[in-house]
């Protein structure tokens, strides 16, 4: 005997936000962003599951991405871009080792950064749900927050400067 959702009783389960592939002005918004802060996009085709990258100094991003799904990703790689990026580059000018960060460190502040810069400009972010698959912790979050407003302050500046008005309540 077969049983269906609409047969069980309590809370409404939670739904997990799917890849958009909606349409979203934003995109150019963050291509301006990204290039008015030195760091140039490049659309190439990536292997597997892969849909962006950060570089050191450019970002590569699937073509097959679109819409939203494409802005998150952009949003994304900039943070790791200002946040991981930008310290391995200083650091070895500086001829010193970055500060270590792990693998869920790094991807937690990086997708916290691109959920502040997608709420800023109006549209959704799923990303506790990618945090917590990552590894990250709301610990975490709050441990790097000042880093994560400061590298979404500058992409979000950016993005105002190359899109005046994208940025909400500015």
């Amino acid at each position: 005997m077969g049983h269906d959702l609409s047969q069980t009783r309590g809370r409404k389960l939670p739904s997990i936000p799917a890849a958009s592939r909606r349409g979203t002005r934003h995109v150019k918004t963050l291509e301006r962003a990204s290039a008015g802060l030195g760091i140039p996009v490049a659309y190439v085709n990536l292997p597997g599951s892969v849909c962006g990258g950060s570089l050191g100094g450019r970002i590569e991003v699937d073509p097959a991405m679109r819409g939203i799904s494409r802005a998150r990703v952009l949003a994304h790689e900039l943070g790791h871009e200002l946040l991981h990026q930008e310290a391995r580059r200083k650091a070895a000018t500086l001829k010193r080792p970055p500060k270590p960060r792990s693998a869920a460190v790094e991807e937690t502040e990086a997708d916290a950064t691109a959920f502040v810069v997608l709420s800023a400009l109006g549209l959704e972010a799923p990303s506790p749900t990618y945090i917590a698959w990552q590894g990250g912790t709301g610990a975490q979050v709050l441990l790097s927050m000042g880093r994560i407003q400061r590298a979404a302050r500058r992409i979000l500046a950016a993005a105002e400067k190359a899109s005046p008005g994208a940025v909400r309540g500015s």
